[in-house]
């Protein structure tokens, strides 16, 4: 089933026209391709009979709402949608206030809100060491990619959603650290949200030098692919 068959529409005109235009980060290019890969692997996702979802840097809310509405869909679209598929919980977060109460009422405006919970904080800092160990079955990523001078003091909460300092990769690394290991890492000491097949996507754009962040994931023990260029 190629992309072009859900023709799934969202609501977000608050963030476009409204009150958060200034504040929050509104959907663009990066974000529609975002869900474009999202679509592509969509039989590759449901496979999985995942239970819980995160997004980091949530943003408008867009690439949430929109994968929730995709799983909604495709159960409905499925030869085999009277298997009963689990649609995961999302839990969205961002480090930005205006981002977090946008996303609210962007699944508010489409309907999916009771499909997730939405925090304000720092990437995986909601989820307690002690408590999260390989709960996560997926994560998703559009991060501050933007190459720029200064990463330690943006001017406002819209340049802090682009801009990544140098190589745009300050943040790109960071999540990289944080998120543990893959299923071909035996380094116990690395703190694991993922969970034993869990798999997370991460937008990059040329100026991050993809080889070396590929050989990144590659060294922490993922498998990684390139899915849209």
């Amino acid at each position: 089933m190629g992309s072009s068959d859900y023709h799934i529409r969202l609501d977000c005109t608050h963030v476009e026209f409204g009150v958060y235009r200034d504040s929050v980060y509104c959907p663009g290019e990066d974000t529609f391709l975002f869900i474009e890969a999202l679509e592509n692997d969509i039989d590759y996702i449901l496979s999985k009979n995942m239970l819980c979802v995160m997004e980091i840097g949530c943003g408008s809310g867009y690439i949430s709402t929109y994968f929730i509405k995709l799983l909604q869909r495709c159960g409905k679209l499925s030869p085999d949608a009277g298997s009963h598929r689990t649609i995961p919980f999302v839990i969205t977060v961002d480090i930005n206030p205006a981002a977090t109460m946008a996303t609210v009422e962007t699944l508010e405006r489409n309907k999916v809100v009771e499909r997730a919970d939405t925090m304000t904080a720092d990437m995986f800092l909601p989820l307690l060491p002690q408590r999260s160990q390989e709960v996560l079955d997926m994560v998703m990523f559009n991060p501050p990619y933007v190459p720029s001078e200064e990463i330690g003091n943006p001017k406002s909460a819209i340049d802090r959603a682009w801009e990544g300092g140098f190589m745009g990769r300050e943040i790109i690394d960071r999540f990289l650290a944080d998120i543990g290991v893959g299923p071909y890492n035996t380094n116990e000491t690395v703190q694991q949200y993922l969970s034993n097949n869990g798999i997370f996507y991460l937008l990059l754009e040329k100026r991050n030098d993809i080889p070396d962040v590929i050989q990144s994931i590659r060294q922490r023990g993922f498998h990684p692919e390139v899915k849209l260029k």
